[in-house]
């Protein structure tokens, strides 16, 4: 880990990063601190003359200790954080909403939060009585 810091409409942040990182390990943070809508917006670095613009680019790799990158957000033009929240969202079965939906209409259930309510249903232990296929 080294110590950088960020700096974006006068604000400077120091922050630790790890020289491995690639732009893309780093922009939740940067947009989160920075209040950026993310992942509409997207944070690019410059260090010094460099401009670091694509999430495969690892800015972090050369610089030295205590450098500071100006950051700018800007409109992402890249759908990566849009496709990685696809692929790691739960996928609810249509089962599943309809037996929410009557939870919720009988007051078994809260109207705040499907996915909660599913992961809930589907951890829970199933007693061996309840079993009635194995193979």
């Amino acid at each position: 880990m080294i110590k950088a810091a960020f700096r974006c409409d006068g604000e400077v942040w120091p922050c630790a990063v790890d020289r491995a990182w690639s732009l893309s390990d780093v922009q939740r943070m940067l947009c989160e601190h920075f209040h950026a809508r993310f992942p509409v917006m997207k944070a690019v670095l410059k260090y010094g003359d460099v401009l670091y613009d694509e999430f495969s680019e690892k800015p972090f790799q050369n610089c030295i200790e205590t450098a500071t990158s100006e950051v700018d957000c800007i409109e992402t033009d890249d759908p990566y954080f849009y496709d990685k929240a696809d692929r790691c969202r739960l996928k609810v079965k249509l089962e599943e909403e309809v037996e929410y939906d009557e939870a919720v209409s009988s007051g078994a259930a809260p109207a705040s939060d499907l996915e909660a309510w599913v992961r809930g249903r589907r951890t829970k232990p199933v007693a061996l009585s309840e079993v009635t296929n194995i193979f």
